[in-house]
């Protein structure tokens, strides 16, 4: 195992600044430290903005944290509750930050962040705890600056503090922490303290106003990635409100597909260009009828295939083979398949839930697919990040996802559904290459993130 500097905790920086925040501290900050002290970034500001700070009082902020006499920000290292729970739920706990004050608050988020709910308001705990022993809070008290300590939930079935912001974890991981009052208070004014709830279109519900949420654009407004001088393409518009396909006709160049629009009215067209416009309505239709073996349809089962499985619902024998009923991300109905063409990890989750036992015969195909996984999940992850060519495509790809969010964000705040969505994206995106999968993005947003050159990023995108 290798470790670097960064991965040393308390950092050289972070030892710097609690000479500075510490009282009891007869040091100073080096000047050399302070020289490498550099402001927020561009995406931190506008998340900071989107969650209610003026512009005003984070200018005047930002200008003056690079000394470390008015920086009360830092990253620190996440770390779970080493009290034994003894952590009121919903707090933390910051090492060397300081004790005796009550009531004090940070706001906390990690990167990347792109919108509100990435972020929280959470309450410090800077006295003792009723139920946390002595000791406990002596060991505590003793720790250095660099870590914020979450406290484990009530209930071990919620979702954790870290796993809340930001769907965070604690192998690692480094949180924005701040602490400056003017800004503290109207962060506290525009997200509230405590966690955020999705009111359904990236905003928190339980701590936004709502006269404040920016809407969702309309079907009535210019659609986005087109200049005012320009409309949409016929093709688009025909398949604005298709609902289904319910019938077919013809074959090769010649075939056609019968759609429904919303509303009843009928229409034949070309098979081709719904396949190529809404190729989910098809797959949809091509599953009812039994198509994926005949000739001109057999794009269906690539189609499916590649989508990613979400759900496993129930199992089946046939003779020797086990197939079970599983839904596919875009798919409303679910469809009977081999179970051995099922990621192991979801097949493993689907039996564990219904609490079959591996040693049976039946079963055992899948125990020998998970010793195999274990062995091999170093190959896997080597095999994805050595093809040069998979990752120069999704390096643009984040590019893309990264450029476009910093503009939208910047021209309609983070709160704006197209700013979720692009965010969204880009973190989703960030996995793809290490762990496989892809990411969703709403339909609109499709022919801007490929670009006027016509960029193929297909293999990092959902079907919508």
């Amino acid at each position: 195992m290798l470790i670097n500097s960064g991965g040393i905790c308390p950092s050289q920086p972070t030892k710097q600044m609690e000479r500075s925040i510490n009282p009891q501290s007869t040091r100073s900050p080096t000047k050399t430290a302070e020289k490498d002290l550099r402001s927020m970034d561009d995406m931190m500001r506008r998340l900071l903005l989107g969650c209610g700070a003026s512009a005003e009082t984070l200018h005047t902020y930002n200008e003056k944290c690079n000394s470390f006499k008015d920086r009360k920000h830092a990253y620190l290292t996440g770390v779970c509750d080493v009290t034994n729970g003894s952590l009121p739920p919903g707090t933390v706990f910051l090492s060397g930050w300081g004790v005796g004050e009550v009531d004090r608050t940070i706001f906390i988020t990690r990167t990347p962040c792109t919108e509100r709910l990435d972020a929280a308001i959470l309450k410090v705990v800077s006295q003792k705890p009723y139920e946390m022993s002595a000791e406990n809070w002596q060991h505590l008290c003793s720790l250095p600056f660099g870590s914020v300590m979450f406290a484990s939930p009530a209930d071990a079935n919620e979702k954790s503090l870290p796993q809340s912001i930001n769907n965070s974890d604690l192998d690692g991981d480094r949180f924005f922490c701040l602490w400056e009052p003017a800004l503290l208070a109207q962060l506290q004014l525009g997200i509230g303290i405590g966690l955020q709830t999705d009111d359904g279109n990236g905003n928190g519900g339980s701590n936004v106003d709502a006269d404040t949420a920016e809407e969702i654009p309309g079907e009535s407004e210019t659609m986005i990635g087109m200049g005012d001088d320009e409309e949409e393409d016929e093709s688009g518009s025909m398949f604005k409100d298709v609902e289904k396909v319910i019938s077919h006709c013809g074959k090769g160049r010649n075939a056609q597909v019968e759609i429904v629009h919303d509303g009843g009215k009928r229409d034949w067209v070309d098979q081709n260009l719904v396949r190529d416009q809404m190729p989910h309505l098809l797959a949809d239709y091509a599953l009812q009828k039994n198509l994926s073996e005949e000739k001109g349809w057999k794009w269906i089962k690539e189609f499916i295939y590649d989508a990613e499985i979400t759900e496993v619902r129930s199992h089946r024998f046939r003779g020797a083979s086990c197939q079970v009923s599983v839904l596919y991300d875009g798919d409303p109905s679910f469809t009977w398949i081999n179970a051995r063409s099922v990621d192991v990890d979801i097949l493993a989750k689907y039996v564990e839930s219904k609490g079959i036992s591996l040693q049976r015969q039946e079963w055992k195909f899948l125990a020998k697919s998970i010793e195999k996984e274990k062995k091999q999940w170093l190959k896997t992850v080597q095999e994805r990040v050595r093809d040069i060519k998979h990752l120069s495509d999704h390096n643009r790809f984040l590019t893309k996802l990264h450029g476009l969010h910093a503009k939208y964000a910047k021209e309609n705040s983070v709160r704006h559904a197209d700013s979720i969505s692009l965010g969204r994206a880009y973190k989703g995106a960030l996995d793809v290459c290490k762990h496989g999968g892809r990411v969703s993005i709403p339909q609109h947003l499709r022919d801007v993130v490929a670009g006027k050159k016509g960029m193929s990023f297909t293999q990092f995108l959902k079907d919508t």
